[in-house]
């Protein structure tokens, strides 16, 4: 069962340390002010923990996604709805095949207890304030326990490094774990918000001496967060790989890789059984389960999606009639090369920019990616025909 709230509160149930991180997303440093007359990247970085932490107590917001991530060496995507009380998933597909009638049953069970056990309900609720209390102690040790310094400058976006503070004391086991990291920090300086995170341990953590348990060198982890309406930031990319024992942590996730995709807003009111209901609605339109080839074409107002061949839209290249070209990558992936004529739309950015791009629906789209493993262009086309 996921059970993952929004951005300060969602990561301290695998390692408290890096939920400390997960969420650095508020005002920076003002668009338009030179190099110059910018902020020391510490108190820069004061300042962006301190409206973190007032954005996260003033969005209410619920949304709805899809999560794709590996586990147990299968790639499943579930739908989660998030609640007032808590949040809600449906497993959709394993290995890019729907469910089958047994998980479906099963699925039906999991959920169905949860709705009707009330102290599950409230002790899943007490695990997450708890964790978010922890979580945010945290968070506001960042400045004190980092040291900070200004990277590059690629356009809107500001990179800050860190790296640990010498003077800084740690008061927990969990806050120790500063001392072993460092990493990197970019920031958008338009919306004066966190784009992505970036961290490793440089050395090995240890939790009373090593007998409590500890970190290897050598673990990592990345987090990216976009926004997905306007004024609305959410996480689409976690990724962790950290080796050792933590006791400390009691689910700590060692190895976790999970992207969130398609997300739609929901009533703020949204109850359990409601978020329920509306996934058992959207299992019934689960993913099929075709072979995926990095190429997806859309076929304007009719949003009928289908597979060509590289061959195929190389001839579509080739020919006079018009279409509009998208590549599904990051930005910086689109930066470093793409085909010609090809307009830039991540999957998480699809609905703040398709309007923008792609003002005429009269046009077919043909939208690729990195090829069989990649599927950020079957994602992209997803959320086009869902927006008609």
């Amino acid at each position: 069962m996921f059970v993952r709230q929004k951005l300060i509160s969602d990561w301290p149930t695998r390692i408290a340390m890096l939920a400390t991180f997960v969420g650095i997303c508020a005002p920076a440093w003002p668009a338009g002010t030179s190099s110059g007359d910018r902020l020391p990247a510490t108190e820069l970085l004061r300042n962006v923990v301190d409206g973190e932490l007032k954005a996260e107590a003033n969005d209410h917001s619920h949304w709805m996604y899809q999560v794709r991530e590996q586990h147990r060496g299968k790639e499943e995507v579930r739908l989660v709805v998030q609640t007032s009380q808590g949040e809600l998933d449906r497993l959709r597909s394993v290995d890019g095949r729907p469910i089958t009638p047994e998980q479906e049953k099963r699925e039906d069970e999991r959920i169905d207890s949860l709705l009707h056990n009330r102290g599950q309900q409230e002790k899943r609720q007490h695990a997450q304030h708890e964790d978010a209390q922890r979580t945010e102690r945290l968070f506001k040790l960042l400045p004190d326990a980092v040291t900070a310094q200004y990277g590059q400058q690629r356009g809107e976006l500001v990179e800050i490094l860190f790296a640990p503070n010498p003077d800084f004391h740690p008061s927990s086991h969990e806050a120790s774990v500063f001392h072993a990291m460092e990493g990197r920090i970019w920031v958008n300086t338009r919306a004066n918000r966190l784009v992505e995170i970036q961290g490793h341990l440089f050395k090995t953590v240890k939790f009373g001496g090593g007998l409590f348990g500890h970190l290897d060198k050598g673990g990592e982890f990345q987090v990216k967060q976009s926004e997905v309406a306007p004024a609305h930031w959410e996480i689409t990319l976690m990724h962790i790989n950290m080796r050792g024992k933590a006791l400390f942590f009691k689910t700590i996730g060692v190895e976790e890789n999970e992207v969130r995709t398609n997300f739609q807003r929901v009533a703020d009111n949204l109850t359990l059984a409601e978020a329920a209901a509306k996934l058992q609605k959207e299992g019934d339109a689960a993913a099929s389960g075709h072979t995926h080839s990095g190429l997806e074409q859309e076929n304007g107002d009719n949003a009928m999606v289908t597979e060509i061949d590289r061959q195929e839209l190389k001839q579509k290249m080739d020919h006079p009639k018009k279409f509009i070209l998208v590549e599904a990558l990051p930005p910086e992936s689109y930066h470093r090369a793409h085909l010609p004529g090809a307009i830039n739309l991540p999957p998480d950015r699809v609905r703040a920019l398709a309007t923008e791009l792609m003002p005429r629906k009269d046009f077919e789209v043909i939208i690729y990616c990195a090829g069989p493993a990649c599927h950020a262009s079957e994602d992209v086309a997803r959320e086009l025909s869902e927006m008609g």
